[in-house]
């Protein structure tokens, strides 16, 4: 729609301007206190670095108490100035929006600032294509009583509509606009005069996303309005006393900022590095700008992975990302600034991973948090930004001429608006976000497969592993159900987020766990299999639940109409299993006992057909009530759909096989493809074999780590502990992979797969398991590529294992001894080797606090902590521990304001190590429980027995050798059972498992016994009577779970 010119619209201007529901007042000369004197000295006093004749003028128009003069003053510099550029000058803003209004689309933009000036109507949420939360003249910002939608005031104080207000009265000369964006800069500033952080650092990063969104738009208001004669001077003073304000808050975030994998943190960085880019005259402009661009250089590291794929799984956020860095970029450049080919073509590389995702007619697939809309129009910008012309070019958008002028985009006005989006090849993977596509062509009608094999992709990420999403013949087939906006009170968002929601396979009712990373989940990317392509993967994202249920998936497609999907699923314990198929309509028609489904599209677009191989013990069904895909933003956002599932109950191990065929028009699809069974596994780790259109094919899951029944690995450090359900855990460090893996033994003896916890490169170094009072898993362990001490739990928040770094500077996490609190938060001791020091690592509410226990020289090494049971709803800790400085061993306990250090052995020479600390039950009536440890004395070889029989003021230590044949005593683990001493220990001369028992703590006499040859890295787990241990034994080269 063409607009009438400013000149033209002159006798309309009145008459228009009284449709406009905009407030007379306040505005930003009439802020009376709220902006006087005061907060203009505050402005000044910030920009020492303008000219100083500039500077002294203002200084003096204040002193002179003439605020006109300082906002006129100012204006004209800021008008004049050539200090720093945006992407347009401020006089050429006229000339821009007559050239958009005479050759690109205004109307939504029009229409928007029509919304709010006329009709008082404002978003509901952010980036929607209208206005329907209906205001009174007079905004309150934060009254959030007026929408029921939870991103309305987060909305609703970004502001992007500034930018409509802004370039309307630039395409349209009418000064409604204005009059509505002096009201709103005048009436937010009075209601936010300044700025507090949250309580919780935590939240720093959501508050000042907001921030970062405003200034944004904000900035493109400003340079807008900055040149027209429209714009005041007290309303630009007022404005950059904001932004400066603004500014202050995006900085001290920023300094904070540790997370930079979400898409908060580009926005954040990315307005302050504008801000200290845009006005060099700040005394903290160099600042800005530097810690700006070093958050968004942080952010893409966090964000995109090498390939350019967004760690959110959300191709709607990865758009956002990608436009804020194009034009991140695009402003640097402007200014001189070069990024360096790494950003630059990791920038490359994501508007590349964007494009290979989109659906064959243009639109965004509705993977996690994004809604079914056209993309391909937004490439021209990043074409002309980076200078790339395999991306589609479209007809410009009135945003690409205010960002590259009209000259840059007068050559594209002839292109569509919707361009097709080319060749992109039969497949594409993704392999560091997990997604795959397949496609059968490059015209609108192609088939297309989106696969996710994971991660899940953070706050945008859907519980959606294994899932697909089918596009044919210019619809979504089989789709996935898109975003539904962020109200976690809501069932429909509950629903929409869940596995269950999603084309994959899962638990009945319950949602994997949080995988943010590969370590869980396996793919063996694209194969060429049966002249088309295949893709097997799965993840350990269940388990959190007992049984540790492992699913995995095999889908093979035809590279035209046929694809198989082949689940395999396998517990420990029985479960219940479903595999579903979400169909954007329902329209269909079904034979469930036959395992069938079809769509019945009449518009002569495509339709598909699901036939299910049905097993012995499956069933299929149809779901109709509550079902739906969300295509677009709200309103009118639900659109009803269909679930197919099928599904087994009560089983240890099934194999679900499913042939989906697209086609076009009406036809049926049953003479188009067919499938069949040849040989189902009876077993896990066992292949599939169908045969599918004539031709046998092998569907094999992926090579999960198994293990036998001695749980035999090549692992070497460990730990074991039975829960109270009597499954027994186990991690350890793989001497091959190099890093920490995780198994669960059932009740019936069998195990789990084998889960990997932490796959950074030598993660997982000797490992210290406890279990909380839940029964969840949590495990300290030293990172030794850098001397750190991290630690991982199996968290009850995200149900999958989270990894934390406890202590990093210098090499530190030797050693670690993890016991839970009586409040249940973790507690590590552990050696610091850069320090010699002992220290103690507690786990609170904002992060980990570490205090040194004993500086003492050399000391710390081989901790062993204990709760103190004396204090039973206390949590104070014992240590036993080493003097490498005295070559003796120490122990210590809180005690009154600090800890009491005590020596247990002072005759050994050498020390040695391996100590194992417990307490026993000396039925005294104070300071009941005692502490008893054993230790090996390096300096004659021998496993020695420590016991305190002293009082609450000091420990009376008395020494016993248990075993002293040369290199006996290594590796010992001290239990005491029903006031007995039971050691485990390695026999270094005969590599053997040793065990040693006494009849009682004080004085007693021990008996010893061989176990298996090995020894090394012993561990035990006690539960009614009985023992289990690891043993490593080096002549093998194998680590086992053995019985005593």
């Amino acid at each position: 729609m063409l607009y009438q010119s400013r000149a033209s619209t002159v006798e309309q201007l009145e008459q228009r301007f009284f449709l406009s529901m905009t407030p007379s007042s306040p505005r930003p000369d009439s802020l009376g206190s709220g902006f006087d004197k005061g907060e203009r000295q505050i402005l000044l006093s910030r920009l020492t670095n303008l000219s100083a004749g500039t500077y002294n003028t203002l200084s003096a128009n204040l002193a002179a108490n003439n605020v006109s003069a300082f906002d006129s003053n100012l204006l004209s510099y800021m008008r004049g100035r050539s200090t720093a550029s945006y992407f347009f000058t401020p006089g050429s803003a006229a000339s821009i929006g007559d050239y958009v209004n005479a050759n690109l689309s205004i109307t939504s933009q029009v229409q928007k600032a029509d919304w709010v000036t006329d009709q008082r109507l404002f978003p509901a949420q952010s980036a929607v294509d209208s206005y329907t939360v209906l205001l009174p003249a007079n905004i309150n910002w934060s009254d959030a009583s007026e929408s029921s939608n939870p991103e309305y005031i987060p909305a609703l104080n970004r502001q992007e509509w500034w930018v409509d207000l802004a370039q309307g009265y630039q395409y349209t000369g009418d000064n409604k606009y204005v009059a509505e964006l002096l009201y709103e800069l005048a009436d937010w500033s009075s209601e936010n005069a300044s700025f507090t952080l949250p309580a919780l650092s935590k939240e720093y990063a959501s508050y000042a996303f907001n921030f970062g969104l405003r200034v944004d738009n904000w900035l493109m208001a400003y340079y807008s309005m900055l040149g027209s004669s429209a714009w005041t001077g007290s309303a630009n003073s007022l404005m950059l006393y904001k932004l400066v304000q603004q500014g202050d808050v995006l900085n001290t975030v920023s300094a904070g900022l540790t997370d930079f994998g979400n898409n908060r943190t580009i926005s954040i960085g990315r307005s302050l590095m504008y801000l200290g880019e845009l006005f060099p005259e700040l005394n903290t402009a160099a600042s800005w700008e530097s810690r700006g661009r070093s958050v968004v250089f942080a952010s893409m590291d966090g964000q995109l992975y090498e390939d350019g794929s967004h760690r959110e799984q959300s191709p709607g956020y990865a758009v956002n990302v990608i436009d804020d860095l194009v034009e991140a970029y695009k402003l640097d450049a402007i200014n001189g600034n070069t990024w360096a080919s790494k950003y630059k073509n990791r920038l490359v590389d994501a508007v590349d991973a964007l494009w290979q995702q989109l659906s064959p007619n243009g639109n965004r697939p509705a993977i996690g948090d994004t809604y079914r809309v056209s993309t391909a129009a937004g490439f021209l910008k990043a074409a002309i930004v980076l200078d790339e012309s395999r991306w589609p070019e479209a007809k410009p958008r009135a945003r690409d001429a205010w960002l590259f002028g009209t000259s840059a985009v007068n050559p594209y006005l002839g292109n569509p608006v919707t361009p097709a989006l080319g060749s992109r090849g039969a497949t594409y993977a993704l392999d560091k976000s997990g997604n795959y596509i397949f496609r059968s062509g490059a015209d609108t009608s192609a088939r297309q497969i989106n696969f996710k094999a994971g991660p899940k992709g953070g706050l945008h990420g859907h519980s959606d592993l294994l899932n697909f999403e089918l596009f044919g013949y210019g619809r979504p087939l089989i789709s996935d159900p898109g975003e539904y906006y962020y109200n976690d009170a809501d069932p429909k968002r509950a629903w929409a987020v869940s596995t269950k929601a999603h084309n994959t396979i899962g638990v009945t009712d319950v949602n994997h766990g949080n995988l943010e990373s590969m370590a869980s989940i396996k793919s063996s990317g694209i194969l060429n299999v049966a002249g088309g392509y295949m893709i097997s993967a799965g993840h350990q994202g269940y388990f959190h639940l007992p049984g540790a249920p492992t699913i995995s998936r095999v889908l093979w497609f035809d590279g035209s109409n046929t694809m198989v999907v082949v689940d395999f699923v396998e517990s420990t314990t029985a479960r219940n299993y479903e595999q579903g198929f979400l169909l954007q309509n329902q329209n269909t028609s079904r034979n469930l006992d036959a395992g069938l489904v079809y769509t019945r599209n009449t518009d002569g677009l495509g339709n598909v057909r699901i036939q299910s191989l049905l097993r012995p013990g499956q069933s299929a069904g149809v779901q109709l009530s509550n079902i739906f895909t969300t295509s677009k933003a709200p309103p009118n956002h639900v659109d009803p759909a269909s679930r197919y599932y099928v599904s087994q109950t009560g089983t240890t191990f099934a194999v679900f096989a499913t042939l989906i065929t697209s086609h076009s028009g009406n036809t049926a699809a049953s003479a188009l493809s067919s499938a069949s069974w040849v040989t189902a596994p009876v077993k896990r780790g066992q292949s599939a074999v169908l045969n599918v259109n004539g031709t046998n094919i092998t569907f094999t899951p992926p090579g999960w780590q198994r293990l036998d029944a001695t749980a035999k690995s090549r692992g070497t450090s460990n730990d074991i502990a039975y829960d109270s359900a009597g499954r027994l855990h186990m991690v350890f460090y793989d001497r091959d992979s190099q890093n920490l893996k995780y198994a669960v033994r059932d009740t019936n003896g069998v195990w789990s797969t084998v889960q990997v916890v932490d796959d950074d490169p030598q993660s997982g170094n000797t490992p210290s398991l406890a279990l909380d009072k839940n029964g969840r898993p949590g495990v300290a362990y030293q990172e030794s590529a850098n001397g750190d001490l991290r630690y991982a739990f199996l968290s009850p928040l995200s149900n999958a294992w989270e990894v934390q770094k406890v202590d990093v500077p210098g090499s530190t996490g030797g050693y670690p001894s993890l016991a839970f609190t009586r409040n249940n938060s973790p507690a590590i001791a552990y050696y610091n080797k850069t320090k010699g020091d002992l220290r103690l690592a507690l786990s609170e509410a904002n992060g980990w606090v570490i205090q040194t226990i004993d500086s003492s020289g050399d000391v710390g090494r081989f901790a062993s902590l204990q709760l103190d049971p004396n204090r039973p709803t206390a949590s104070k800790f014992a240590i036993a521990y080493e003097d490498t400085t005295n070559g003796s061993f120490k122990w210590t306990i809180q005690y009154k304001t600090g800890y009491r250090f005590e020596t247990i052995d002072n005759t050994t020479t050498n020390a040695g190590g391996y100590i194992s600390m417990q307490f026993y039950d000396s039925g005294s009536s104070s300071d009941r429980y005692k502490a008893v440890a054993t230790y090996y004395d390096a300096a004659k070889g021998q496993l020695r027995y420590a016991y305190d029989t002293g009082g609450v003021e000091s420990t009376v230590w008395t020494h016993q050798v248990i075993a002293s044949k040369k290199r006996q005593g290594l590796y010992s683990k001290l239990f005491i059972e029903a006031g007995q001493p039971r050691v485990f220990f390695f026999d270094g001369t005969n590599n053997k498992a040793m065990f040693a028992s006494s009849n009682k703590v004080i004085g007693g006499r021990w008996t010893l016994a061989t176990l298996a040859p090995g020894g090394r890295e012993l561990h035990y787990a006690y539960r009614r009577g009985t023992f289990l241990y690891t043993s490593l034994d080096e002549a093998t080269g194998y680590l086992n779970v053995l019985t005593k």
